[in-house]
């Protein structure tokens, strides 16, 4: 590497990839007030504006780098460094213009997707979106990919011939895509001059546990006919226009019949950028229609996760109305709604069996046939979440591979199990730290502690969460927060307090959230203000998430020590102390923080951990006042 104002020269190992990070800054800066010098060469002369960054040269080379000289402009503005490379600076304000915001920087990349997708698509005579892909200008580099498609294909079929099963589900999936016009058979002799064609691999896996679609063809984007696939030409930041691309896949029913070439009409799912556009075409109908139904609408744009809908109401007959102006949104825009599921059956009069979820039952569990809602398991009949943890022999040498793929099953989004959850993440720590290998058997304390885990996890079946957090005669709510930390974790956990009319209240656990201390030893108190920016940072997440008019928020630590921290002018603290109580008063502006005895604090299992056979016992995991 050899730099443009000096002879000074060093030797680096790069590693190339395709972006550094994003564009910094993500906005143009000002520095017509900053009275820079006149004779001072920058290294980037036109550093205030948004550029690319083409290399990140390593903290080792920086001190090489750096010499004695700088410049102070002002107390509010940044200092002149000298280095080899010319004048650089340093940024010495959080809130300093200059500072580099990736949020924003990839907003920025967002906002030119969306501006491609608002020029691109239109809506033909049946209401349905009509959109275009993005596509980087190395789309060129896709030429060679018929022939890894066709080989891959010829693969596929000697598969489907070894299973007649197998092929007549696959045979009947590509006819049917065919009748809904999803795909149409096209003659390569015919196409147009300059055409460029993309040819899909693709092949077929098994989902079980899926109640309609435990067989599914999968088109894989992510092939490498050439250095690149699909998936890496496609823009999901960014966007450019391109020559038109007609993506292609191979088929025939039968070994004597001739090859067809079959060209993808609709967005392919497995496509990097098929989420993008199936999500923002959603929100687009919402938008277009939100004056015939505003409800809906308001659904659609708060309550979609991907392809679900998790929504509902506060009686029957407005459920049912919601029910059918949704119906009636999305087939203006040519989506059919499945799988509806309720927990009232009366909302569910008129909507074909078709149409409707299929609960499936839950072996060796009393409990009643359920359906996964976003990957929970739910008892619609009760209206509850469930955990099911089938019981698995244990391993007489269980390696770490093994270990962390059991660990990864442990599904919680809501940390309804985080004091369990603790535990695991605890045992995969110390699998790091160990430095074993891949599938080297684990001995010692550290396999005792999986064998016992293992063996109880099968007790979190028994863990029962009610759905319903609102009760009723509800006349105002409160949310309360509480945050608390060991030497082995931390963790935060809010509760919804509902006081009814008559002045009782019922509170219900609505989240929580659990981390494990670092190797790096940290004082309790520390911990325990982790504790609190933990928590902090969760009731930020769950306020704008509930649409709840909420009376009062409160957090509630047992630390004094952390307390007085969060109460203290932030000039008289330590570094460490002073960055998270910023934090903490920057998200909990609005928010009371308080004393919690230890013995009353719900957060205390979630730091101290807990078997699953004593969580489904325990009374504080969900507490009523």
């Amino acid at each position: 590497m050899r730099f443009n104002y000096s002879n000074f020269t060093a030797n680096v190992d790069c590693l190339v990839t395709p972006k550094v990070t994003g564009t910094i800054p993500s906005a143009n800066v000002s520095v017509d007030s900053w009275h820079i010098p006149s004779g001072v060469l920058l290294a980037d002369a036109s550093f205030n504006r948004p550029r690319e960054v083409e290399m990140l040269i390593g903290a080792e080379h920086f001190f090489n780098i750096l010499k004695q000289g700088q410049i102070k402009l002002a107390d509010h503005l940044p200092t002149l460094y000298e280095t080899q490379l010319g004048g650089s600076y340093e940024e010495m304000q959080e809130d300093s213009s200059v500072c580099v915001n990736l949020a924003e920087a990839l907003t920025s990349e967002e906002e030119r997707l969306e501006e491609h997708f608002q020029r691109t698509y239109r809506r033909n005579e049946d209401g349905r979106f009509v959109v275009q892909l993005s596509f980087r200008e190395s789309v060129d580099q896709l030429k060679r990919s018929r022939s890894l498609a066709l080989k891959r294909f010829l693969l596929l079929e000697k598969r489907l011939a070894q299973d007649p099963d197998l092929k007549a589900q696959y045979a009947e999936f590509i006819d049917e895509y065919q009748s809904l016009v999803h795909c149409r058979e096209v003659r390569e002799e015919e196409d147009p001059h300059g055409l460029q064609s993309y040819y899909l691999p693709h092949h077929c896996v098994f989902k079980p546990s899926s109640s309609n679609t435990m067989f599914r063809v999968v088109f894989d984007a992510t092939a490498k006919a050439s250095e690149l696939s699909l998936n890496d030409v496609l823009m999901t930041g960014t966007s450019s226009q391109s020559d038109l691309l007609s993506i292609r896949i191979f088929w025939r029913g039968h070994l004597s019949e001739a090859l067809k070439v079959l060209e993808l009409l609709t967005v392919t799912y497995g496509a990097l950028a098929a989420s993008f556009l199936a999500v923002r075409s959603l929100i687009q109908l919402a938008r277009d229609e939100s004056e015939n139904y505003p409800e809906a609408a308001e659904v659609i744009l708060n309550d979609f996760y991907m392809d679900d809908i998790l929504s509902g109401s506060d009686s029957i007959e407005s459920t049912k109305k919601l029910r059918h102006d949704l119906e009636e949104l999305m087939l203006n825009g040519g989506f059919l709604i499945r799988k509806w599921c309720f927990n009232s059956e009366d909302v569910l009069e008129g909507i074909p069996e078709g149409n409707r979820e299929t609960l499936v039952p839950i072996q060796d569990s009393s409990a009643n046939e359920v359906i996964k809602a976003l990957g929970l398991l739910c008892d619609p009949k009760k209206d509850l979440f469930l955990f099911f943890k089938s019981s698995e022999p244990n391993e007489d040498k269980p390696t770490k591979r093994r270990v962390l793929s059991q660990i990864a099953k442990l599904f919680d989004p809501l940390g309804l199990v985080s004091p369990v959850i603790v535990e695991a993440k605890m045992i995969m720590q110390c699998l790091w730290a160990t430095n074993l290998g891949w599938d080297e058997p684990m001995e010692g304390e550290l396999f005792q502690g999986w064998t016992e885990l293992q063996t109880s996890l099968s007790h979190l079946n028994n863990v029962k969460i009610p759905r319903c957090v609102v009760v009723p005669d509800t006349e105002t709510m409160e949310i309360h927060g509480f945050a608390d930390a060991s030497k082995y974790a931390y963790g935060a956990c809010v509760f919804l307090c509902c006081i009814r009319k008559d002045g009782s209240a019922v509170s219900n656990l609505l989240c929580s959230k659990s981390k494990v201390a670092p190797l790096r030893e940290l004082t309790i108190p520390r911990l325990e203000l982790c504790a609190a920016l933990l928590l902090a940072k969760l009731v930020d997440k769950v306020i704008p998430a509930l649409k709840l008019e909420i009376r009062e928020i409160r957090l509630w630590s047992d630390s004094q020590i952390a307390l007085a921290w969060i109460k203290k002018p932030l000039d008289r603290l330590q570094v460490f102390i002073r960055n998270r109580v910023a934090e903490i008063n920057k998200l909990t502006k609005h928010c009371r923080w308080s004393y919690v005895n230890t013995d009353e604090n719900p957060a205390d299992i979630v730091s101290q951990r807990m078997k699953p056979t004593l969580l489904s016992k325990c009374q504080r995991s969900r507490f009523s006042t």
